[in-house]
Parts: structure tokens; C-alpha cells; sequence
């Protein structure tokens, strides 16, 4: 997905570009209940990173419940990590919203939608 900010794009280079995922492991279940499903993500992470050596990145999709549940987890195993949102979901919170401030399909709509965009991926959003 691609977003560029109200004014156009920039010709500057993200610095994390070029950046590459190691040892990364996903999972999804529609079988098990979330609190078990997040418990065996943390047990795999656990046995691939025994001590806590390597920073923990956890992507969730933006639900409380789910959040919650993450925390916990890392709580009760003493980890520390770093929770991120999928920003596919989360955009479609800011789109939702957008419909309160602006006419939907509008210059403005996009605009405002842009502009809190950038403000996630930068981390200045509430």
C-alpha cells in the first residue's frame, strides 16, 4: 500500500528501507480461541529465542482484546516487546472516521485520511 502525504511525495529515503526480517514466524488460527493461539506464538518465540536476546516484535490487528491478550503474555513470560498494529486495519478505523469530519471522495476527505495516516506510521497518533 502506498500513501503519500497532503503536498505529494517525498524524495527522501525511509531510513528503515532495505531492512530485512530474520527468523520471523506467522500464524493465524480460526480453529483455537485467541488466548491459547497467542500463548503458542510466544512458546515458538520462546524456543527460538530462549533468553530474551533479540528485540520481540508482535503484530496484531488492532483489536483490545487482542492487545490485551499480547501484553499478558509477555507479562507472564517477562519478555519485553514491541506490539505493532496492521495498518491495513487500522486505516479502515481512519477511513470509518473520516466520514464524520468530511464529505466521502473529497480532496479533503483524502487529505484528512492522508495526513492521520502519516501520523501512525510516525507514531504521533492517539
Amino acid at each position: 500500500m502506498l500513501i503519500h502525504p497532503p503536498g505529494g511525495r517525498s524524495t527522501a529515503r525511509a531510513p528503515w528501507l532495505g531492512a530485512k526480517a530474520e527468523r520471523k514466524w506467522c500464524t493465524a488460527s480460526l480453529v483455537h480461541p485467541p488466548k491459547p493461539a497467542v500463548a503458542d506464538a510466544f512458546a515458538q518465540a520462546e524456543a527460538r529465542v530462549p533468553h530474551h536476546r533479540r528485540t520481540w516484535i508482535v503484530l496484531g490487528d488492532g483489536a483490545r482484546h487482542q492487545l490485551d491478550l499480547i501484553h499478558a503474555e509477555a507479562a507472564r513470560r517477562d519478555v519485553t516487546i514491541h506490539a505493532l498494529l496492521d495498518f491495513v486495519h487500522v486505516s479502515e478505523y481512519v477511513w470509518t472516521a473520516e466520514h464524520s469530519f468530511h464529505k466521502p471522495g473529497t480532496a479533503e476527505a483524502d487529505a484528512w485520511v492522508a495526513t492521520q495516516q502519516d501520523r501512525q506510521l510516525d507514531s504521533r497518533s492517539r
